[in-house]
C-alpha cells in the first residue's frame, strides 16, 4: 500500500505506513551529522520493568542494570558516538548523545524494498553510526540480554520507534540534563501527591 503524504507548514513532510504509524524523524535530516540528540525510549504498554523510585531516586532492579550496562557500552560498539548523560526510569529511559564527528565511508541503509507504487527500490532501515543505528542496537542488545535472564521470552519489551529532539543551543542542552537529572525526584513527587 502506498504511503500517505501530508505537508505541514513548512514543507516538512509526516508520512504514514499503511498501519497508520506516524514517521517522527525530521524529513532529510541526518541523523549521522555532529550534534547532540535528546532521546527517549519507552517499555511496551509501559510496563514498569526497570525498577522503582524510592525517596526520588531511581532505584534499578536487575532488569534496569542490563539497560545501564547497554548503554554505557554504546561508545565502544559506535565510536562516533559519546554518552552525555542518561537516566533509567521503571518504563522509559532518557539519553543524551552526542555525535562528535561524521564518518566517512560506507552510508549503507540496513536493506532496500521495491516500492510499489512506481517500481523505484527505497532504502530500508537506518544509515549506519547514525542515531537511528545506535537506538535500533540499544533496544536490540537490551532485549536479548533481558530475555536471556529468562524475563520476557515471547513479549515486546520496548514501542517501536523512539523520541527524539535534536538540541539546537548551550540552553537547551542544560535544560535536557536538568531535565534528565530531575526526572525520578519529579516522578516520585507527582505519584506521592497523587496518594
Amino acid at each position: 500500500m502506498c504511503k500517505e503524504r501530508k505537508t505541514l507548514e513548512g514543507g516538512s513532510v509526516i508520512r504514514k505506513n499503511d498501519k497508520g504509524r506516524k514517521n517522527t524523524r525530521v524529513t532529510g535530516y541526518d541523523y549521522t551529522k555532529t550534534g547532540l540528540y535528546f532521546i527517549t525510549v519507552v517499555t511496551n504498554r509501559r510496563r514498569r520493568l526497570f525498577g522503582e523510585i524510592q525517596n526520588g531516586k531511581m532505584v534499578l532492579n536487575a532488569l534496569g542494570r542490563i539497560v545501564e550496562k547497554c548503554i554505557l557500552e554504546i561508545p565502544w560498539h559506535f565510536q562516533n558516538a559519546v554518552i552525555d548523560v542518561f537516566i533509567i526510569m521503571p518504563d522509559h529511559v532518557h539519553l543524551l548523545i552526542g555525535i562528535k564527528h561524521t564518518l566517512t565511508g560506507n552510508r549503507r541503509h540496513r536493506g532496500s524494498t521495491s516500492n510499489p507504487c512506481d517500481g523505484t527500490s527505497n532504502p530500508r532501515g537506518p544509515l549506519q553510526n547514525s542515531i537511528g543505528a545506535i537506538i535500533g542496537s540499544l533496544k536490540s542488545s537490551c532485549s536479548r540480554l533481558i530475555r536471556r535472564q529468562g524475563a520476557f521470552p515471547a513479549t515486546q519489551i520496548w514501542v517501536r520507534g523512539y523520541y527524539d529532539v535534536i538540541v539546537n543551543s548551550p540552553e537547551e542542552l542544560n535544560a535536557y540534563r536538568r531535565y534528565t537529572r530531575n526526572n525520578p525526584r519529579k516522578e516520585w513527587e507527582r505519584r506521592r501527591s497523587k496518594k
